[in-house]
């Protein structure tokens, strides 16, 4: 039976598959500034800051707000943190429930008769469901890993 293991990598193997490895590259800075460079280059992601952004100006009532304001920021923050897991399926763990959230957004602003909103959410919603069904769920940047016998 073949098991899986991640390879502890060299800085010389690394550097055939991916090029140079980057002065500091172990550094917690630096794994900061690519996480940081992979979510400014997640489309989804992106859509989803520009929406809650957009949702920001919206006036509602406390209990409505307080539910619309916890749903919205949670889409944003379950696709960042999803991003940043290890296997497809936990990625696309995360990214349902982003999608579970935009849902309670849109019915919020359904009931508000939003209509540009609703359209700026159906969009993110097209593109959260085509991320989940992804055979690759979303950016992926760990490195391969070796078949151990």
């Amino acid at each position: 039976m073949v098991g899986t293991e991640v390879c502890h990598l060299d800085s010389l193997f690394v550097s055939e598959f991916f090029g140079p490895v980057p002065k500091g590259a172990g550094s917690k800075k630096f794994r900061n500034k690519k996480g940081i460079q992979m979510l400014q280059s997640f489309r989804t992601y992106q859509l989803a800051k520009s929406f809650y952004n957009a949702c920001q100006g919206l006036h509602l009532k406390a209990p409505m707000r307080d539910q619309f304001e916890r749903a919205v920021l949670s889409v944003v923050l379950n696709l960042a943190e999803g991003s940043g897991k290890p296997t497809i399926n936990d990625r696309r763990k995360f990214y349902s429930i982003a999608l579970g959230s935009l849902r309670e957004t849109q019915a919020i602003l359904d009931l508000l008769s939003e209509a540009e909103l609703y359209k700026q959410s159906d969009q993110l919603g097209a593109s959260l469901y085509r991320l989940i069904q992804s055979p690759v769920a979303g950016p992926d940047t760990r490195l391969p890993v070796c078949l151990i016998p």
